[in-house]
């Protein structure tokens, strides 16, 4: 199945060191959820709002394969 991406699509991020935050910090909000804010390449860049607002964001970059749409 083809994990197709557009700007602006929402995902997961399927990575360890957020997964393992996640496991250590239960109560807090998911930290692996945000949207496409460019691609290039075989490289996603998915913004993550700060207090759930997507104008305020921290923008990472992960390679395509660590990406799944919602």
């Amino acid at each position: 199945m083809l994990n197709i991406l557009e700007i602006g699509d929402e995902v997961e991020v399927l990575d360890e060191g957020l997964a393992m935050l996640r496991r250590l910090c239960p109560g807090l909000p998911a930290n692996h959820i945000g949207r496409v804010d460019s691609i290039e390449g075989d490289t996603v860049f998915v913004a993550f709002p700060i207090g759930g607002n997507y104008e305020h964001s921290q923008t990472a970059p992960y390679p395509r394969s660590k990406i799944r749409k919602r």
